[in-house]
């Protein structure tokens, strides 16, 4: 049985291996994503170009703005003279924020009083302008603290030390090269798997294979083993340009990553093979799979948080196995977790991967049938 099985995942390989788009598909395609979600899709903001209105030209105001310069999130690209100026620069797109600093700045800060700067942003990208709103934010904590303390006796300050784990550097690559391999894995397992079967029905060969001394339980496995190998090829291939290209680190273990990336294929698998016995054409078990994946991945958190989302959609993402290979992989990555903190995510996981791949592999079988 086991030779039998190994003797038709060798053929459908060969299949495979005799398509010339396959190669770009599978290993060229998992480079281009990553290295375009690597550099492109990031939530690091730098070089905001800032306008200033500083109507009180004073020790004071300057030492405010220079609190911005030696980050790198803000560029200071223009003194205007006045306010309309400075709401033309941004609305011409030469400016992201204004600040209005008021005629009283230095006075009242001498005088220990509050004084109130007004930053004017462009809202037209909305997730830039909260990030950059809260960049504004502590930088102006910061400098009002040093100005409180700046006359107290250093022993008697406060200093107030910040700590992130995990991501010290805040860096978006770290957070989501990880998930492109959560976001692969079923783009291409699932969407080979339909169309790989989908064409042996298209030209026939399916029924040929049918009438053969194979027994359907090892056919089906016959055909899905190679999409097996090509998802953990896959997973090598994310891994290796993730750690030496993008210097994202790998904290936990390599082979429980492997290992519940298998749960996780099992899943994606029988997604695949439900397509495929829906689907009389390649063209429709695209569409099918992109219907099917397109939400799966929006509720997974991949790229806006559950959190946010309205509770009705919060619940629905329980559904979708994206949603726990993501806090899985992460973990692994960021966190170095082990199963005694991910056993959580893998038991929903693993639950989903038996129910979607049984109820595939019953409705394939109906089918050959």
């Amino acid at each position: 049985m086991i030779q039998r099985m190994l003797t038709m995942a060798w053929k459908e390989a060969k299949q495979l291996q005799r398509d010339p788009r396959l190669f770009p598909i599978l290993f060229i395609a998992p480079i281009v994503q990553l290295t375009l979600l690597g550099y492109g899709a990031t939530f690091d903001l730098k070089n905001l170009e800032i306008a200033v209105w500083d109507q009180n030209r004073t020790a004071e105001s300057r030492n405010y703005i220079r609190a911005f310069t030696p980050t790198e999130y803000f560029i200071v690209k223009a003194y205007v003279k006045d306010y309309n100026e400075g709401i033309a620069r941004i609305d011409r797109g030469k400016a992201v924020v204004l600040f209005v600093i008021p005629p009283d700045f230095g006075q009242r800060l001498k005088g220990g009083r509050p004084v109130t700067v007004q930053a004017i942003m462009d809202g037209s990208n909305s997730n830039t302008a909260l990030i950059g709103l809260n960049y504004i934010n502590r930088i102006t904590e910061a400098f009002s603290s040093k100005v409180r303390l700046e006359p107290v006796e250093a022993r008697s300050g406060v200093d107030s030390r910040l700590r992130i784990w995990y991501n010290p550097e805040l860096l978006s690559k770290n957070y989501m090269i990880p998930g492109v391999m959560a976001v692969l894995l079923i783009v291409i397992t699932s969407m080979m798997t339909a169309l790989g079967i989908v064409k042996e029905k298209e030209i026939g060969t399916i029924e040929q294979l049918i009438v053969t001394p194979l027994r359907r339980s090892e056919l089906m496995i016959g055909k899905l083993l190679p999409f097996v190998v090509i998802g953990f090829i896959d997973i090598g291939v994310v891994l290796l340009f993730g750690i030496f290209w993008f210097n994202v680190p790998v904290r936990g273990s390599v082979l429980l990553l492997f290992a519940l990336a298998a749960v996780y294929i099992l899943t994606t698998l029988g997604l695949g093979l439900f397509v495929s016995t829906i689907s009389k054409t390649q063209n429709q078990a695209q569409i099918t799979t992109f219907f099917i994946m397109f939400p799966m991945m929006i509720l997974s958190g991949f790229a806006f948080p559950i959190a946010n989302m309205p509770v009705f959609f919060q619940d629905l993402s329980y559904l979708s196995p994206v949603r726990y290979f993501l806090v899985i992989i992460r973990g692994i990555f960021l966190k170095g977790s082990g199963i005694d903190v991910l056993w959580p995510q893998v038991v929903p996981l693993a639950l989903l991967a038996v129910v979607i791949f049984s109820m595939s592999v019953l409705r394939f079988r109906r089918t050959l049938g």
